[in-house]
Order: C-alpha cells, then sequence, then structure tokens
C-alpha cells in the first residue's frame, strides 16, 4: 500500500490528465490510468512506468524538458512551489502540444512531486505560436522571479486573510532569521513574537480597507535561529494589497528596507552629542568647541561658564553658528586683541597640536590669570574642530608662590637648625675632650707612676696594669664619641684631611682595600658643605661596613672652582631597586636631605651581587 493509500490512486485513474508521482530523487512511484494508457498507445519504454527514474529519462529529452527536470529539482530543494512548460510531443500521425505542470506534495512530513502532463494541442493554431508564447512566457517568469529573489530589498507575498506566505525572497529570509519552510504557513504561525505589538492587526487592517500601509523605522522583534533571545530590527516597510481579476483583495505584498544600522548609530550620534553637550554644560571652567571653516572659525557648543567668563549679555543659542571674528568684535572685552585670538587658532590648526597660554584679563573683581588650552579635533587627519578650555588660575599662582615661600623658609629652618646642631655637638665635643679627656690622662700617668713604685705585690701591678688598659680604652671611646658628635677633625685637617682620616680608618678597622684619590687645589669651603660631605662620607663607609660585602673601595674626592665631587664606589653585593626607593630608609634619606640643605645632590646607582655607588655633587656658585 502506497502512503497516500488505494482510495487517493483511484481518485488520480478518474483523471483525463497524465498524473505522476516522483519521490525525492525523481524515482516515479505512481502513474495513473491515463498515464499508463498514453505510454501503451504510443510504444513507450519501461522508462515511461513506474520504479523508472523520471529526472534521468527526461533529462535526455529537449530543451523544454531539461528545463523543467531542473525546475523539479528546485521544488525538491523548497526554492520554489511550482513550474509550467509546454513542449512539443509529437505522433507519427499528428501535431501535438502538451503542458507540463509539477508542484511539490508532502504528505506525512515527506516531500514528494506531483507531475501533471495535459494535452493542449487544440488551444495553439500552429507551432510557431505555441513556441513563441512558451518562451516568452518562460523568459517573463524567469525575469520576474530573477527580480523577486535577488532584489537588495525583503519582499514577500500573503494570501489571505490569515495571511499565508506565498513566497519570499532571500533578503527576507535574512532579514527574519526564517528558511523557506514558512511557505504555506500564515504570519501568526511563522512570527509567534509579533503577537501583540500591532504588526498583525497592520496586515488585517490593509486586507480588510484596501489601503496601502507604510512605516518608518519601525522597531520589530524576531528571534535569530537556534536563540531565544529576541533581536532588535528597525526596518521602513510597506504592505501593499493587490487583488484577483474579480477586484477583491487577494493578498498583500511586503517590502521593507533593514535601516538598524543606520537607526542605531543615529542614535549613538545623538547620544554622544547629548553627553558631549552634558560635559560642556557642566564643567567647571569655561569652554566652547569651534567648527573649522574655510572662511573661519564657527561657534558650535558653549557652556554657561564660558558665557559667564567673557562676561557678554547674550544666550546660547545666539551664539551658536556666529562666527568668532563676530563675536570678538562684538561682545570681546578682554585686554588681548582679537587679530592674537585668531593668530592662535590658526597657529593649532596649521601644527595639529595642543597649546597652551597664560594671560591676565580684567574681572569684575580684578585681575584674572587664566590657562587657556586650545586643542585640535581631527577627522581623517584634518582639524575639523578646535576645542578651548579656559580655567582660572590665579588662586593656584597665588598657592604657588606661598609653598615656594614656604618650602624656601622651611629649607632656611632646616640649614638654621642643622647649624645649631652642629655647634651644639661641637660644645659638647669639646667638653668632653677638655673635661674627661685630661681627667683620665692624669689618672693614667699616675697610675703609670704608681706601677714603676715596687712596694706593692706582683698582684697589685697586675690590678694596675689592667686599670691602665680599662683608662687607655675610655680614652679612645672617649675621643671617638668626641669625633661622632662633631668632626674636630674637620677643624685641624679641613675637608680633604678629614675625608682622608676617614678612609684611612675604615681601612684600618674593616681590613677591606681602600684605593683613594683627594684633590683641592686648595680651595676653601663653607663649614655647612664640610660637614655634610663629612657625614655622607662617614655614613657610606660605615654601610660599607656593614652591608655591602666589599673586598674593594675606592674614594674619589675633587674641589676645584666650579664643583665639589665626592664618589664612593664598593664592589660589593648591591642594593636592590625598591631598597634604593625606600623613602623609609634613614641612612638614605639623611644622605639625601643633607645634600639638598646645602644646595647640593646626592645620586645613587647600584646592580645587584655588583656594586654601589654614591655621588655627592656640589656646584660652587651655590654655596
Amino acid at each position: 500500500m502506497s502512503e497516500w493509500g488505494a482510495y487517493t490512486e483511484e481518485v488520480l485513474d478518474q483523471f483525463q490528465q497524465h498524473i505522476c508521482i516522483l519521490d525525492k530523487d525523481g524515482e516515479i512511484l505512481f502513474i495513473n490510468k491515463a498515464w499508463k494508457v498514453f505510454a501503451a498507445e504510443n510504444g513507450a519504454s519501461s522508462n515511461a512506468f513506474k520504479g523508472a527514474n523520471y529526472l534521468r529519462v527526461a533529462n535526455q529529452a529537449d530543451k523544454e524538458a531539461k528545463t523543467f527536470i531542473s525546475e523539479i529539482k528546485k521544488i525538491l530543494a523548497g526554492k520554489i512551489r511550482h513550474s509550467e512548460v509546454h513542449y512539443p510531443c509529437h505522433s507519427p500521425t499528428e501535431k501535438r502540444w502538451f503542458k507540463a505542470t509539477a508542484r511539490p506534495l508532502k504528505l506525512k512530513d515527506k516531500l514528494y512531486v506531483l507531475v501533471i502532463h495535459e494535452n493542449e494541442s487544440d488551444k495553439f493554431k500552429s507551432v510557431a505560436e505555441k513556441e513563441q508564447l512558451n518562451k516568452k512566457l518562460k523568459a517573463e517568469q524567469q525575469r520576474l522571479l530573477q527580480i523577486f529573489n535577488e532584489a537588495p530589498v525583503s519582499m514577500a507575498i500573503v494570501k489571505g486573510k490569515d495571511h499565508v506566505f506565498q513566497a519570499a525572497n532571500e533578503a527576507y529570509y535574512r532579514l527574519t532569521n526564517r528558511t523557506p519552510d514558512i511557505i504555506g504557513k500564515n504570519v501568526r504561525e511563522v512570527f509567534p513574537e509579533l503577537e501583540g505589538h500591532g504588526y498583525l492587526e497592520w496586515l488585517n487592517k490593509v486586507y480588510i480597507t484596501g489601503e496601502t500601509f507604510s512605516g518608518n523605522e519601525i522597531l520589530f522583534y524576531f528571534y535569530p535561529e537556534g536563540s531565544d533571545e529576541l533581536e532588535e530590527r528597525y526596518l521602513n516597510f510597506v504592505y501593499q494589497p493587490y487583488r484577483n481579476e474579480e477586484g477583491a483583495i487577494e493578498g498583500i505584498f511586503y517590502t521593507g528596507v533593514d535601516v538598524t544600522e543606520q537607526v542605531v548609530a543615529r542614535k549613538k550620534i545623538e547620544e554622544s552629542e547629548s553627553r558631549l553637550s552634558s560635559i560642556f554644560e557642566n564643567s567647571n571652567y569655561s569652554t566652547l568647541l569651534w567648527k573649522v571653516e574655510s572662511n573661519g572659525y564657527y561657534f558650535e557648543e558653549i557652556n554657561s561658564n564660558a558665557i559667564a567668563f567673557f562676561g557678554v549679555d547674550v544666550s546660547k543659542n545666539e551664539l551658536i553658528g556666529m562666527s568668532a571674528q563676530s563675536f570678538f568684535r562684538k561682545y570681546l572685552h578682554l585686554k588681548i586683541s582679537e587679530s592674537k585670538w585668531i593668530d592662535r587658532y590658526d597657529a593649532v590648526k596649521s601644527s595639529k597640536k595642543i597649546m597652551s597660554f597664560n594671560y591676565e584679563v580684567e574681572g569684575a573683581n580684578g585681575s584674572i590669570i587664566t590657562e587657556e588650552s586650545i586643542i585640535p579635533i581631527f577627522d581623517k587627519e584634518e582639524v575639523t574642530h578646535i576645542l578651548v578650555i579656559t580655567r582660572d588660575i590665579t588662586d593656584l599662582r597665588k598657592d604657588q608662590q606661598l609653598l615656594v615661600e614656604a618650602s624656601e623658609k622651611t629649607s632656611r629652618f632646616a640649614r638654621e637648625l642643622n647649624r645649631i646642631l652642629e655647634e651644639e655637638r661641637a660644645h659638647w665635643a669639646r667638653e668632653i675632650h677638655d673635661e674627661f679627656g685630661q681627667q683620665l690622662s692624669g689618672i693614667k700617668m699616675s697610675l703609670a707612676t704608681l706601677s714603676r713604685i715596687n712596694f706593692e705585690p706582683e698582684a697589685s701591678q697586675l690590678i694596675i696594669s689592667d686599670v691602665v688598659k680599662s683608662l687607655e680604652d675610655a680614652t679612645r671611646a672617649l675621643k671617638s664619641f668626641s669625633t661622632q658628635l662633631r668632626p674636630g677633625i674637620l677643624d685641624s685637617l679641613g675637608i680633604s684631611g678629614a675625608v682622608e682620616w676617614l678612609v684611612d680608618e675604615f681601612e684600618r678597622k674593616s681590613g677591606i682595600k681602600t684605593n683613594k684619590r683627594i684633590n683641592e687645589n686648595g680651595i676653601s669651603i663653607d663649614g655647612d658643605v664640610s660637614i655634610a660631605i663629612f657625614r655622607v662620607c662617614q655614613e657610606t663607609l660605615n654601610n660599607i661596613h656593614k652591608h655591602a660585602k666589599a673586598s674593594l673601595v675606592e674614594v674619589v674626592f675633587q674641589i676645584n672652582e666650579k664643583e665639589i665631587i665626592l664618589e664612593i664606589t664598593d664592589n660589593g653585593i648591591g642594593m636592590s631597586r625598591s631598597k634604593l626607593n625606600d623613602p623609609f630608609s634613614m641612612g638614605i634619606l639623611g644622605m639625601r636631605e643633607r645634600a639638598q640643605l646645602t644646595g647640593g645632590s646626592l645620586e645613587i646607582d647600584s646592580e645587584e651581587d655588583k656594586y654601589t655607588k654614591i655621588k655627592y655633587h656640589q656646584l660652587v656658585k651655590n654655596l
């Protein structure tokens, strides 16, 4: 039993037309009685009967047959729903012409093709007329079909009050994310997402009234293929009713253009312009935007702060579109001349660089110091606009001046404090040296004399020797303490001798080999600078002894007519970058402050596991 049943076959057998049913591969699954009789009467081979491949057999025939086979394949592919050709089929005894039609037949979710051949010889008077009409009709059908399918705009045809799809082109399928499966289905079934948005009501109104409906930038929602999230599309479209031969409305022809990109781009531009306008208006500074034209500069945007800054009694709307020349001549009350303003704009336009200017203007409460930034805005490397931002920096300049004065006061205070500390240290160093040093020296001498008197036993001599040794150690400690408080050696040897003494003492105590090169050229320097150099040298050598693990230290100290340089380099483990930049490293911080207080500078260069170099530099002209 066939899929369509015996009853259907009996019905088809009643038709005079020659009917067959093809499967998706073109195989003949059924032929009706009229087909069988015609085939038998005309001596047809087995190729014309059930089981034969209609597409293969017909493709070997004439041009019309090949065209018909091509369109049957399109029907099977879902591209078209109807095909019709007219062709000659002469017998030895008579001239005959037939019409062949093909339509899709869908049964139980399977696609078949219903092919009907009908004798229409009596409709044509001559073969020439038949062929000419057939060619014209076919060409016109192909032309219209091609125009429809290749149209850049989306097009569709729906029929009846339920708006059943009859045709749609490729642009329509792309726009709606649908496939040719929609043919034969109604709009409500194909687009459930359109329900409740008014679109179906528009179709109904056009079908009932016969009046064309058009929409511009109408928002539609479609489900993308394989997604359950709606996609927004903006369309310009027309619903055009079409009528049958009796003049009754048969359906609606739809044409539409997707303008989503244009609408979204315009909305973004509008949003950007709104944001720009908001930024302009809410800016704390005087802000204006000039549009650059070949004949000058014209207001495109200006905020209320700019209008207030210029001190003009005019609205923003009055200024928009006004040229810079007209504005300066009519409203400007600044000291700077109009030509200089235009010259500055021209300079920015030609250089394509941001420029800043400071100038003074007369305000309601006296002079105002302003800072103006002129910024070029480009479009494809061409300056199309100039943005001008002006701010009042009067208070900032005052604050900067106060900061400079405060810094100078702080520096003077620090220098004075350092001088007082050094004087205090010198005082205590002298006290310790004069008082305790002399006393300890006297005790040492007395004990030494006592040791030469042989009235004590041997044990007493040992005790006295220990006391002498302790006093010697105390004397050295007091001497060292005195040096730490105040490098008295500066007073006796000068800075060059003091540096040399520090290096020699360092080498004696640490055992680290030291190379020194000292040259002062007999030039005298300030006491505060000498102390700063001494302390930097002292701190550096102490750090090398404690931390550097060095085997060699090189010290260079030079004084000439232009500068003073102290450079100390070791070949130790070096310092990390974080250590060099540590604001809480008191040793480095202290050395930097000493150098800065005397107008000098301190540079530290180091590489881990290789070296550390500390350089004190002082210009003689700053003393």
